[in-house]
């Protein structure tokens, strides 16, 4: 008999909340099929980035981030600095999980469990921006003006429906400076600009269909919808599915992004990774060199 396989849990308990028991399924599951579970909760931001820094596969097998797109996102900055990280899996537990729906990773505790112990080994490749990781999309203008606005208490009382809220509330409100957006050094101009690893954006909706995570590229999505009924019928295209042959947007594929906001612009413009602020323009994009190793549904 082979060695026991080990699992280190890294859980944000906040998160959890969403899904009460399916922290405690996936682990009786896991520890069915024989696997060596072990479980680390998250007290503070940093806490997920500082676990995956300092795992290795020498201790466990795979590194398992379980909570919400930004939890997911605080272990991939870590892993990505590790000296020998395991592969990473999901156990998704946020407010709009979309790296499982990209990777198509089912919801119940036996098929998580399923895919943890034995899934498909991918090679993916983040995005960095200003230095940090992403696996989704970063965005800057009227989309990481929504995310930066969002209410806590609202996304906790009615998830994904806070950024519906604050985007109807906010498309009166913001003033859509025009932003530079250089793509492999040739010039372009949006009011919001979403560079996506993956093809995914708030949930089930497509934005970038020709993204891949594990291509070394990125897919720039680039929105010139520039008032409050533009931004609605944008809304509206996307969740629709239709945002892709809306007229306000273009995608330009790529491998480096920068972005710079015009002169006028006297608010600071922050930029969301994976769902969560975590810098300001100006911005610069570009895919790592090194590849993050997944675990996937067969």
């Amino acid at each position: 008999m082979g060695e026991q396989r080990r699992v280190l849990i890294v859980h944000n308990p906040v998160a959890g909340r969403r899904r009460p028991g399916l922290l405690s399924g996936v682990v009786a599951a896991l520890e069915r099929r024989g696997l060596a579970v072990h479980l680390k909760a998250t007290t503070g931001p940093d806490d997920a980035e500082a676990f995956g820094r300092d795992v290795s596969a020498d201790t466990y097998d795979v590194v398992v981030a379980a909570g919400g797109d930004g939890t997911i996102n605080g272990v991939v900055n870590g892993l990505m600095q590790a000296a020998a990280p395991p592969p990473l899996a999901l156990l998704p537990m946020g407010t709009a999980n979309v790296l499982a729906a990209e990777i198509g990773l089912p919801t119940g505790a036996e098929d998580i469990a399923a895919t943890i112990a034995g899934g498909s080994r991918r090679a993916v490749y983040p995005g960095r921006a200003n230095g940090r990781h992403f696996l989704l999309m970063a965005g800057a203008g009227f989309d990481a003006w929504v995310v930066a606005h969002a209410r806590g208490w609202l996304k906790r009382l009615i998830g994904k429906g806070a950024y519906v809220v604050e985007a109807l509330w906010q498309a009166v409100r913001y003033g859509y400076p025009t932003l530079t957006v250089q793509i492999d050094g040739k010039p372009h101009a949006a009011r919001t600009v979403v560079v996506c690893k993956g093809r995914r954006y708030g949930g089930p909706h497509v934005i970038a269909p020709a993204a891949d995570l594990s291509e070394p590229s990125l897919e720039v999505c680039l929105l010139t919808a520039a008032g409050p009924l533009d931004q609605l019928r944008s809304g509206i295209a996307l969740a629709r599915g239709r945002l892709v042959t809306d007229a306000h947007m273009t995608i330009v594929r790529g491998t480096t992004v920068e972005v710079t906001c015009a002169p006028e612009s006297r608010d600071p413009n922050p930029v969301q990774c994976d769902g969560d602020i975590t810098c300001a323009l100006p911005l610069t994009i570009t895919v790592s060199d090194t590849p993050l190793w997944m675990l996937v549904p067969r």
